[in-house]
């Protein structure tokens, strides 16, 4: 018994205002109709219920209040849902199957390794001070999931690359630092107006660094709905050489090596690049924040708080061009927001 299941997608141009329909109820399902041929859609039949691996191991130690620790993350999904187009131009403009624009398959054919190695140290919250931090180093490879329209829907292995969510280097680390100032501290812990003034501030820091996300280089050449265009490639891409100082004395990009990247013109040929195959700009923020609190009688309270985001006025770069075609090619077109300042009081009764 054949159990797939079919469903049909049908686009049709929009009459002027105040005009009869263009087409009429038995052009409904036909390849002729205005506004281009029928696309197909279908659920790959007995298909296999997706599941995950997870697994760990982890090493740590503790001196006295300090705990480091080393570990190894490891995931496999296997079976999440892919949705190639099965009728791909061909490179002389025609289409394997006649009178449809594309026949896309829901089929749960994708899969995925993740592998990270976590370093991680905490210094418990002891006379004021407090440190945690941990760095990760990880690679994800995988074929494009769902929605993400494939590259070579014939061949799926070629479309193997870089996950989207993939970013090969993570560090992150928050300190709370009380100053030792004030009431039940080292210093300046008799009272009086000094006390009050520099007594009882607590200081916190936040700072997240990670490298940039992985992107795929574009072309736009025909291949067909649902089929992403690659361009062709010569010569090694990524360059460290052109990432540092962007931004500075007016140097912005290119990002990579763009007189190596070609685009394609020819109908239904797909380029020789890889899939999520060029990393973008990374990402380095250190939020600062301090906060101070006078009481009074034992029931009112007044807490004074400026927070400081993106306190060194980094500029973030992203969206990267990657588009062959493109005027920008190989360069970054937005940044994330600058320093931001914020100061606020709190009254408590």
């Amino acid at each position: 018994m054949d159990t797939t299941k079919l469903y049909l997608i049908q686009s049709y141009n929009n009459s002027p205002v105040g005009q009869k329909l263009s087409y009429n109820a038995s052009q409904l399902f036909g390849p002729g109709v205005p506004g281009g041929g029928p696309t197909a859609s279908f659920i790959q039949p007995n298909g296999t219920t997706p599941y995950t691996y997870e697994w760990n191991f982890a090493v740590d130690h503790t001196l006295k209040n300090w705990l480091m620790e080393v570990s190894y993350l490891g995931s496999a999904a296997h079976h999440y849902e892919e949705r190639p187009n099965l009728d791909p131009q061909n490179a002389d403009g025609s289409f394997p199957l006649p009178g449809w624009n594309g026949v896309q398959e829901n089929s749960q054919s994708g899969s995925s390794f993740y592998s990270g190695l976590v370093v991680r140290t905490e210094k418990r919250f002891n006379s004021g001070f407090y440190l945690s931090g941990s760095y990760t180093l990880s690679k994800c490879l995988g074929w494009p999931w769902q929605d993400v329209f494939s590259w070579h829907p014939l061949d799926m292995r070629l479309d193997r690359g870089h996950c989207q969510e993939d970013l090969s280097h993570n560090l992150v680390a928050n300190t709370i630092y009380e100053l030792p100032f004030g009431q039940g501290k080292m210093f300046l812990n008799e009272g009086g107006l000094l006390n009050q003034v520099v007594g009882g501030w607590k200081l916190v820091a936040i700072a997240a660094l990670h490298s940039g996300p992985w992107a795929t280089l574009g072309s736009n050449q025909s291949l067909g709905i649902f089929v992403n265009g690659l361009p062709d490639v010569s010569g090694p891409v990524n360059n460290s050489a052109l990432n540092g100082g962007l931004g500075k004395h007016g140097k912005l990009g290119p990002y990579f090596n763009t007189q190596n990247v070609h685009a394609v013109t020819a109908v239904g040929t797909q380029g020789n690049s890889s899939v999520q195959s060029v990393y973008g700009p990374g990402y380095a923020d250190w939020d600062l924040s301090g906060d101070k609190t006078w009481k009074y009688a034992d029931r009112y309270g007044l807490t004074f708080r400026a927070d400081v985001f993106n306190a060194f006025n980094r500029v973030n770069f992203n969206g990267l061009d990657t588009g062959v075609n493109d005027t920008r090619f190989g360069y970054v077109q937005a940044a994330g927001p600058a320093r931001q300042i914020q100061l606020s009081l709190r009254v408590s009764f």
